[in-house]
């Protein structure tokens, strides 16, 4: 009988460690984590994004970036990245598995622009555009 009980608490412990594994989220993208802040330069034919994460929400987590439906960059927890974009308005989103939020942006051609990643109360991935003060 005690046997019996030891092989049904093995069971029970592998498939929670497989549960465990298959709800963490991961990304495919690859990405650089740099050791000193790199500011970079806007372009008079583009506009310079900036997009951060300051959350300490999901701290394993990697978010993912998409402009324009193509990856564009990923964040840790307590990063940020940049790229350029031309100008108009696009819709950027941030992925964390099925996760998501975007917002519409108006971008100019020689502006910086900033994106702050966050997440709602409720845990929804969220995107906002802030000025540059607090960007």
């Amino acid at each position: 009988m005690r046997g019996r009980y030891q092989r049904h608490l093995l069971i029970l412990i592998a498939v929670g460690a497989l549960l465990f594994q298959a709800g963490c989220i991961g990304t495919a993208a690859r990405y650089d984590v740099r050791e000193q802040p790199t500011l970079a330069t806007a372009k008079p034919d583009q506009a310079l994004v900036y997009v951060y994460r300051t959350s300490r929400r999901a701290p394993g987590s990697v978010v993912e970036i998409y402009w324009k439906g193509k990856i564009v960059g990923v964040l840790p927890s307590s990063t940020y990245f940049h790229f350029y974009a031309e100008p108009g308005t696009q819709l950027v989103g941030a992925h964390l598995g099925a996760n998501a939020g975007s917002t519409s942006v108006s971008l100019k051609a020689g502006e910086v622009y900033y994106l702050k990643q966050d997440f709602s109360f409720v845990g929804v991935t969220t995107l906002e555009a802030v000025a540059a003060e607090e960007g």
